[in-house]
């Protein structure tokens, strides 16, 4: 495994200058990083506004990790250092609503204000929302709708704390009259149901961090069988990404180390709103 000094070295291009490539190096380069700086990779992706509000030294202090490591992170990745990198993190902000000033002064006045954890967990997801609204791309968002409209039937596998998105979905679906069932396991039935896939189904997989190995198991089946998938995940560098056609991120808002469900919850919704636009779309053309 080459050494980030290696990587530094041998990297000729220039580092990215948008978010958004960003993201995709950090995805790209994930493997050859050494394990401290995984975990760093992941803690950027998970809390982009922190990287971007915070000094290195703070931002140090919430990812566990000494200052010197986050430079070594920016450096792998071209960046001169760390603020070099933070000026991406900082322009993400700036190109969404509220603004970036906007945004510190809220931070700011809320803990001058003391909120409780009512109002901050309110808070925490209406930036995750906003986020979620702001970074999703549309196209990506028509395309799993289409796949989910167009499908013999549904296979939804989630585990854990995606769980209760799954079973929104399993609900939202059923109610549009999609063949729709949810792969939970239940009764120890999972090897069964793997051999039921039909190539015309498509599997609905969600997983965030830290990733459950059994939703990895069965969508590394689904695409051996040549299912088609669309993933629900958090960061670019999740294991599920490989398998998503298409894959939709959200980030959500976490108060005192929990995480809450508000903007998986509002991109389900959506989803399920526009899978049934696509149904009744198709329903008119066949009328014509």
């Amino acid at each position: 495994m080459p050494t980030v000094k290696q990587m530094s070295s041998s990297q000729a291009a220039p580092p990215p200058d948008s978010f958004a490539d960003l993201e995709q190096l950090i995805a790209a380069r994930h493997a050859g990083l050494s394990s401290r700086l995984k975990d760093i990779a992941v803690f950027a992706l998970a809390h982009p506004n922190t990287i971007a509000l915070e000094t290195v030294a703070t931002v140090a202090e919430q990812a566990g990790v000494p200052p010197s490591a986050l430079v070594r992170f920016a450096q792998a990745l071209g960046f001169d250092g760390f603020s070099d990198m933070q000026r991406l993190f900082r322009l993400r902000l700036v190109e969404q609503m509220p603004s970036y000033t906007d945004r510190l002064a809220q931070r700011e006045q809320g803990e001058a204000e003391g909120a409780d954890t009512l109002d901050q967990l309110a808070a925490a997801a209406h930036r995750a929302i906003d986020d979620l609204a702001a970074e999703t791309p549309r196209e990506a968002l028509d395309e799993a709708a289409t796949r989910l409209a167009r499908a013999r039937g549904i296979d939804i596998v989630a585990q854990r704390r995606s769980l209760p998105i799954a079973s929104y979905f399993l609900y939202g679906l059923l109610n549009l009259e999609r063949p729709t069932r949810l792969l939970d396991n239940q009764g120890g039935m999972l090897a069964q149901y793997l051999r039921s896939l039909h190539p015309d189904d498509v599997m609905l997989a969600i997983s965030f961090k830290p990733y459950a190995p059994e939703t990895l198991e069965v969508v590394r089946a689904a695409a051996q069988r040549k299912l088609e998938v669309v993933v629900v995940t958090d960061l670019s560098v999740s294991p599920l990404t490989a398998f998503g056609k298409p894959t939709l991120f959200v980030r959500d808002a976490e108060v005192q180390q929990v995480r809450s469900l508000a903007a998986a919850m509002c991109l389900a919704t959506c989803l399920v709103l526009e899978t049934g636009r696509k149904l009744v779309q198709g329903r008119g053309r066949r009328k014509e």
